[in-house]
């Protein structure tokens, strides 16, 4: 029997090349191996995009002050987007002073805080989440998680596709106070893994230290890709020869949304040596 716990593994998120775009998702992924079961990890797709950023004017609404942040994160609301956040960063004193909307690509707007936190200062390390506290009931600075005071993501922009320009839009309704916005972002958690399943662990006894071995190849499909073919990224390939001792074989496969699930199993070479004869004779001489 082998029962044993796989090391913990920091697996990244994805990773994207463009100069609006932060990934600094990581998941750690600890998982417990039973008798004769082969390994997996799985990493989650979530993509952060950094928006811009400048000075607040003072007493213009209705006139917003908009700032911007390109998604290129393929998913849609109600389908394939797990969940959203939002992050921001203000500094303005008075912040009932402040409307903040969030203006999706396809035209869909969703209020996320007016006129909240009385004479108080700043929003400071706030995320809109949908589940999160009530901030109408909160106070300034607004730190900690909160839900879009004029409802939720996944309802205001249910049937909506995540990629493309996603809009902040700020405006200050009374006089005597300017602010900044220092920092927003928005991050998506995309679709769901693809499913991976690669053979048992391999026990040979053999009496070559180099045995040739052929294993199965793994199976892996997706909700939304249907079947996929997996990747070899360890170990030698079917039909190859194999060490003496353990030897971890893993495969691992992507889907479309850039989620990346992964299995392993282990070939165990057990080396026989077979018992020397002794072919001495004993003979007996008569003088």
């Amino acid at each position: 029997m082998k029962t044993q716990l796989q090391n913990m593994r920091l697996l990244p998120a994805i990773a994207v090349n463009s100069p609006n775009i932060t990934v600094l998702k990581f998941f750690p992924i600890v998982l417990a191996l039973g008798l004769c079961l082969s390994s997996f990890q799985l990493a989650f797709a979530q993509l952060t995009f950094i928006g811009g950023t400048g000075a607040i004017p003072d007493d213009e609404c209705p006139t917003n002050t908009s700032f911007t942040a390109t998604s290129t994160a393929v998913g849609t609301f109600g389908t394939d987007i797990n969940d959203v956040y939002l992050e921001l960063d203000i500094s303005h004193a008075w912040t009932a002073d402040l409307k903040i909307r969030l203006l999706s690509p396809g035209g869909g707007i969703l209020d996320l805080a007016s006129g909240v936190g009385g004479a108080g200062d700043n929003f400071t390390g706030t995320v809109f989440r949908d589940g999160g506290n009530n901030i109408t009931s909160a106070s300034a600075p607004f730190t900690g998680v909160y839900k879009p005071q004029g409802g939720t993501f996944a309802s205001a922009f249910s049937g909506e596709a995540s990629n493309g320009v996603w809009t902040l839009l700020i405006c200050d309704d009374e006089g005597l106070y300017y602010g900044t916005l220092n920092s927003w972002s928005m991050t998506f958690d995309i679709g769901s893994d693809p499913v991976i399943s690669c053979t048992n662990d391999i026990t040979v006894n053999n009496t070559s230290c180099y045995p040739t071995i052929s294993y199965s190849p793994p199976s892996a499909s997706d909700t939304e890709d249907g079947t996929l073919t997996p990747t070899r990224t360890r170990g030698p390939a079917t039909g190859s020869t194999f060490p003496a001792g353990d030897t971890v074989v893993e495969f691992s496969v992507t889907d479309s949304d850039g989620n990346t699930s992964t299995c392993q199993f282990t070939v165990t070479v057990h080396v026989t040596i077979p018992p020397l004869i002794n072919n001495r004779h004993t003979t007996s001489h008569t003088p």
